[in-house]
């Protein structure tokens, strides 16, 4: 990941990201993984899910 940017409001956070890798698919889920690990391990985002786009 070479850069992320997240814009919170009261009910969901939206993230852009800049990732290296092969294909556009690839990194989404290498972000997503990143993103489910942040969910399952910080206390502060308890509640949160990630949306399906």
């Amino acid at each position: 990941m070479e850069h992320i940017r997240t814009r919170i409001d009261l009910d969901h956070c939206r993230i852009a990201a800049a990732m290296i890798a092969d294909t556009p698919d690839t990194a989404t889920a290498n972000l997503r993984r990143v993103c489910e690990r942040a969910l399952q391990h910080a206390p502060a985002l308890r509640g949160w899910h990630l949306a399906r786009v």
